[in-house]
């Protein structure tokens, strides 16, 4: 029954929730891990899951050297799976909804300087690959318009309008938002756009085969160029979507604005950058101020 009402679930956040295929996967490995673990204490009725129950995984899990971060995660996904099944009255009590996962701290993240952006940018430009034009605007998107990887994977030229400078998106949860272009950002786009005799499919960006762009492209192009420039330790595209939140506050942008430039649910999401531009005050005063 629980392997069942799995499928039922996951065919339900990726048709009806519109859940990316990475986050399927994710709530798939966690639930199908929590289900393994019910068996081994022979707990396979939905009725027999209790709030203790599920301490028990989360001990189980501690003790299998999971981290803070993951059983919290794990516990997500097995809160959400019980809270549809309780709205499908499958379970006649949902008891672990109010339970509370492990304190996690969040990290704050990585970033690279304007300067060191532009010496990426020169980095293709100097390339001149078959794909440099392109290339140029995938980075340009991803750092100009704060976009995430799926997102630029998934944009269609239709969505540009060049004419008003704005680019929608449709963000996680199939949740749609507009995105400003800067001048810069829209030259780069212009250019590439102009290079393209057609766009296969509608999409923005394809392959050589005409297929849609796949996101290892991205995260290739990006940590390749990023490793020339910067030192951070994780070379991904979110790194540019990191920086150009974290250098709108810093240029003195509102958070609200920028909540909604990048697309988040919630303004909690957003506020890590105001504690990343601190701080970075904190290391520019410590590194330069007399009285440090």
């Amino acid at each position: 029954m629980l392997n069942n009402l799995l499928n039922e679930y996951l065919e339900y956040i990726k048709s009806v929730r519109r859940f990316s295929d990475n986050t399927v996967k994710s709530y798939k490995n966690d639930l199908e891990q929590f289900i393994d673990f019910l068996s081994q204490i022979n707990k396979l009725n939905l009725e027999d899951v209790s709030d203790k129950i599920v301490r028990r995984f989360m001990m189980f899990l501690s003790q299998n050297g999971y981290q803070a971060k993951s059983i919290a995660r794990k516990l997500t996904s097995v809160k959400n799976f019980y809270k549809y099944a309780f709205a499908k009255g499958k379970i006649p009590t949902n008891t672990i909804t109010a339970l509370r996962g492990p304190r996690v701290k969040r990290a704050l993240p990585e970033i690279i300087t304007q300067s060191q952006f532009d010496s990426a940018f020169e980095s293709i430009e100097k390339e001149n690959s078959e794909n440099s034009i392109m290339d140029l605007a995938i980075i340009e998107l991803l750092y100009g318009c704060s976009l995430r990887v799926s997102e630029v994977c998934n944009c269609k030229r239709i969505d540009v309008d060049l004419s008003i400078k704005q680019l929608r998106i449709i963000g996680k949860g199939n949740k749609e938002r507009i995105v400003p272009i800067g001048s810069t950002s829209s030259k780069t786009l212009s250019r590439y756009i102009e290079s393209q005799p057609h766009f296969s499919n509608g999409f923005l960006f394809t392959t050589s085969t005409g297929k849609k762009l796949y996101s290892k492209y991205v995260y290739n192009l990006v940590n390749k160029h990023l490793s020339i420039v910067s030192e951070v330790k994780k070379k991904s595209p979110h790194i540019l979507r990191h920086s150009s939140a974290t250098h709108m506050l810093d240029a003195g942008a509102d958070l609200l604005a920028i909540k909604e430039i990048l697309g988040h649910s919630s303004l909690s999401t957003t506020q890590i950058y105001a504690q990343v531009s601190i701080e970075r005050l904190k290391n520019v005063y410590k590194q330069s101020h007399p009285k440090s």
